[in-house]
């Protein structure tokens, strides 16, 4: 069985559909109508209420696993304002990092522009794709190790820098003072010539 991590991705225009794309090959062939049905219900009810602009996560009824995200935005296409809504169903595992990326990018897309994304995204951070989660995981883990070692290395290049200072300093005062011990002795040399 097929496991992508995006299950449904629909797009409304004032409530007029756009764009759907469903991955149910998760779910049993005989339930895949229902879940379709309730998903595409789901995107009929959602009335225009809630907060512009921010991705809110949304109950999908009667479907274990999955979770959703809403996202509208008024946009402005050839002079006509349109309240966009963006609804995504995914895995319940999904990073939800992913899905607001995803979602930013399908706001100012057509039909054709959001399908390309979707594939994107999911041949990206599709768990049972090329790269599991876990090694990006671990990839994320190794650069901030890399990062704070990168850190201390710079304090203390900076630490260094600063008593080279210190000592260029202190050189310089000592190599005044025996310029004037020298200049002191040949004075006081001056007076005792032995001959």
């Amino acid at each position: 069985m097929i496991n992508t991590p995006i299950i449904a991705t629909i797009m409304l225009n004032n409530d007029t559909q756009i764009f759907s794309e469903y991955h149910l090959e998760r779910f049993p062939y005989f339930s895949r109508f229902s879940i379709r049905s309730t998903i595409s219900d789901l995107s009929k009810t959602i009335k225009d209420d809630v907060p512009y602009e921010q991705m809110i996560e949304i109950e999908v009824p009667n479907v274990l696993n999955v979770k959703g995200f809403l996202y509208l935005k008024k946009i402005n296409i050839r002079g006509i304002q349109y309240v966009r809504k963006i609804i995504l169903i995914t895995d319940s595992s999904y990073d939800v990092g992913i899905c607001y990326s995803l979602i930013r990018k399908l706001v100012y897309s057509d039909e054709g522009e959001a399908t390309h994304i979707i594939k994107n995204t999911m041949d990206i951070a599709n768990p049972s794709g090329n790269k599991s989660s876990d090694d990006i995981r671990s990839i994320n883990k190794n650069l901030n190790e890399t990062t704070v070692i990168i850190k201390r290395s710079i304090e203390s290049l900076l630490e260094r820098g600063d008593k080279l200072e210190e000592l260029s300093a202190k050189s310089e005062q000592l190599m005044k003072d025996s310029a004037g011990f020298k200049k002191d002795t040949s004075y006081l040399n001056r007076c005792c010539i032995l001959i």
